[in-house]
């Protein structure tokens, strides 16, 4: 196998497509959401709770970062292993926002200690839709549009699969 993907060329080919005018930033957002500390967990919790008052702070939003912090903590929990569990498919409503909660929670909680230069683990095409489904997931509770979640559910699992 060549070389192994990091999460900051794996934030990189996501960007590139989604919000290419963020790139610049990359390593600014990275040292805040690997930066540890309570700064870092705020960060992570928000890019992945979203805007709990008028309106999502997902992709549409006018700050800087926004897409950086949610690709990044995907990341970052994809390399922490968070995300690999199996996804969970045809529970109720109530299971469904529990098992998110708690997903977003472990998130939140898992820190890559090599920040942008944590590996990346290769993914099979299944294991790669797997995740790419959490990110969805993710991505909708945290009130990003439906085609905007889609689209970057679909750049992290691409970035992910074993080349």
């Amino acid at each position: 196998m060549g070389d192994q993907l990091t999460i900051e060329d794996a934030a990189r080919v996501v960007l590139t497509e989604l919000a290419p005018g963020e790139l610049n930033y990359l390593s600014v957002c990275g040292d805040v959401i690997f930066g540890g500390g309570s700064a870092s967990r705020r960060a992570m919790h928000a890019a992945l709770a979203g805007h709990q008052g008028s309106g999502p702070t997902g992709f549409g939003a006018d700050t800087v970062g926004s897409v950086i912090a949610f690709v990044l903590t995907i990341l970052n929990g994809v390399a922490c292993n968070v995300l690999s569990g199996e996804v969970t498919e045809g529970v109720g409503w109530l299971r469904s926002k529990w098992s998110a909660r708690r997903q977003r929670r472990a998130v939140e909680a898992a820190s890559a200690h090599a920040g942008l230069k944590a590996k990346l683990p290769a993914l099979s095409a299944v294991q790669a839709a797997r995740v790419g489904r959490q990110v969805l997931d993710l991505a909708l509770s945290a009130g990003v549009t439906e085609e905007q979640a889609q689209r970057v559910s679909t750049l992290i699992a691409a970035a992910l699969l074993e080349k």
